[in-house]
């Protein structure tokens, strides 16, 4: 039995999308699978998975957040790109929201990659105009969004 591997560098607009994300400023490298961001001292990458994805969702689409956001294919998976973290106080702030940090060095897919579990896409796609959220912004919508998540499900058990 032969696997085939499909590989991004395939993908017609490889080329386009790699150019835009360098045009954005973004560190990047190149895998056989793809492309990934390289998080380090100029953006970060801030990870959710499960149930809070959702939420957190709805209060993006509901505030208008145009923040660059990625689905990891697998587990409900999102990662929001941001602004780095200016510091411990940032990062333990992420801690208490229960997110992770992808920065230092980590690199992010970026879509046409596609990973063992499937293709890398945007759920909100990066706008040049827009830049990146800063920290802080994304761990007040985390905590937002948890919060809901909490009152719906004491709701849904009582």
């Amino acid at each position: 039995m032969q696997i085939t591997v499909r590989r991004a560098v395939d993908n017609p607009r490889f080329a386009e999308l790699e150019a835009e994300y360098r045009e954005m400023g973004w560190p990047l490298a190149q895998t056989p699978t793809g492309l990934s961001v390289v998080a380090g001292d100029s953006l970060c990458g801030i990870e959710l998975f499960g149930d809070r994805v959702a939420e957190l969702l709805r209060l993006m689409y509901q505030g208008s957040m145009t923040w660059p956001t990625l689905d990891l294919p697998g587990n409900r998976r999102l990662v929001i790109l941001a602004r780095a973290p200016k510091g411990d106080a940032d990062l333990r702030a992420l801690r208490a929201a229960r997110a992770t940090v992808r920065w230092s060095g980590l690199r992010i897919p970026l879509p046409p990659t596609v990973v063992v579990s499937g293709p890398v896409r945007w759920v909100v796609p990066p706008r040049p105009s827009s830049g990146l959220p800063t920290v802080e912004a994304v761990t007040e919508a985390i905590r937002v969004a948890n919060s809901r998540q909490y009152l719906d499900d004491t709701k849904a058990a009582s």
